[in-house]
């Protein structure tokens, strides 16, 4: 696996794109979560409806970041768009609004 930024938490060894539902499951039960109570899937479902409508990020941005096949008038063959910088900014903010709560509860 290449990784520019790996990031370790609690013994986890955590690459961007290289995330999946799988290991973000096993984490969650390896922290003592239960199938039934949380899953890797609501958390992206989460992030999407907090991304829209507490933070205001587009929906198109957001869906390109999750992954998801984004609709386009032109067609998905013709649309080459990466959206990068926003993204970034996009999962600054994300960041930034997760560590608020976490300060929150401090």
């Amino acid at each position: 696996m290449k990784s520019r930024n790996p990031c370790k938490i609690r013994g986890f060894l955590v690459y961007g794109s290289d995330v999946t539902c799988i290991s973000i499951s096993a984490a969650l039960r390896y922290l003592g979560f239960d199938k039934d109570i949380v899953t890797a899937h609501g958390f992206r479902a989460t992030a999407r409806t907090i991304l829209d409508e507490v933070l205001g990020f587009r929906v198109d941005l957001i869906e390109h970041q999750l992954a998801h096949a984004v609709r386009d008038p032109n067609g998905r063959a013709y649309n080459r768009t990466s959206f990068l910088s926003e993204r970034r900014e996009m999962m600054q903010a994300w960041a930034d609004y997760l560590r608020s709560l976490k300060c929150e509860q401090a």
